[in-house]
């Protein structure tokens, strides 16, 4: 089972592309809606001011300018921290007042006008920040659900009420899973370790008992599959899917950036999460005699 695990998982690594397509796809589609919006906000921004300030020095590029050159000096090493930064209504707020003292003289006796003025454009930014993060999250969902499309039609293809049924059981017994172990975790010290021990191999139980129901009824004896060996090695296996998952996007992000990694390692991960939840599919199907074939109706001659 390890072995066949961790081979689907290199075969599905051809369908990579996909889940990075799709997050680019949804990415671009959030920036090519926001960045418009911002530098509209920005203009009527900088309009505002002038008619308030009745200052005809406030020229929008070097205004524009210096909001990119502030955006630059983040720490752009830590994406995810510099991201929350930049959509944050403090530095917003502190960054667009600043440039503007820049550029206005008069600005400090009207520093409560303009501060609404500056609130409503900063508003306005976090709303199409929200919109790219909006599409860039659909671009990462559509990719996993076409990837795993994708890949089910090579390690595990079912039919879709099947589909139906054990999406509506694994979605009880992983709630049910997830809970035993924050129960376990809170009822005594010891619950901790406990908790990371069991939950995984129930999972695992569910996860061939899921395989068995949808490949193997009357196909395949119970017993042969749900063993405490091939409960194990199925554990075993996802964990080692997880990890190769996790070392590529850490290679990645030592060798190119952490934004880098963080990007593509995203789509190891997507392609590993989907070969974990068909490993135990594959590995029944690999257990189930093929079906005979269907002789061939008679014909008669006339």
């Amino acid at each position: 089972m390890i072995k066949q695990g961790i081979t689907n998982y290199f075969k599905s690594l051809k369908y990579f592309f996909t889940p990075l397509g799709t997050l680019a796809l949804g990415l671009i589609l959030g920036v090519s809606i926001a960045v418009p919006s911002i530098i509209s906000s920005l203009k009527s921004m900088v309009n505002s001011v002038i008619e308030i300030s009745n200052s005809a020095e406030l020229d929008f590029m070097p205004f524009l300018n210096s909001l990119w050159d502030s955006t630059l000096a983040l720490n752009w090493s830590e994406p995810i921290s510099a991201f929350h930064t930049l959509i944050s209504d403090e530095w917003l707020n502190t960054t667009l007042q600043t440039s503007l003292q820049t550029f206005v003289g008069n600005y400090e006796p009207l520093a409560v006008e303009l501060g609404e003025t500056v609130q409503l454009c900063v508003s306005q930014i976090t709303h199409c920040a929200v919109v790219v993060l909006l599409f860039t999250a659909m671009g990462v969902v559509g990719g996993y659900f076409l990837t795993k499309y994708l890949i089910r039609r090579n390690i595990a293809r079912r039919a879709w009420w099947k589909w139906f049924l054990v999406t509506l059981v694994d979605s009880v017994l992983t709630a049910g899973t997830a809970y035993l172990g924050v129960w376990l975790t809170e009822l005594w010290s010891a619950g901790f370790v406990i908790a990371l021990i069991v939950p995984p191999l129930l999972f695992g139980t569910i996860l061939l008992l899921e395989a068995y129901l949808v490949h193997g009824v009357k196909r395949v004896d119970l017993k042969e599959i749900l063993t405490i060996k091939n409960i194990a090695q199925l554990v075993l296996t996802n964990f080692i899917i997880f990890y190769i998952s996790i070392a590529f996007g850490s290679i990645i992000a030592a060798i190119f950036n952490k934004i880098a990694g963080l990007v593509i390692g995203l789509a190891f991960l997507e392609i590993g999460f989907i070969v974990i939840g068909m490993n135990a599919e594959a590995y029944v199907k690999s257990l189930v005699p093929a079906a005979p074939e269907k002789p061939e109706p008679e014909t008669t001659n006339p």
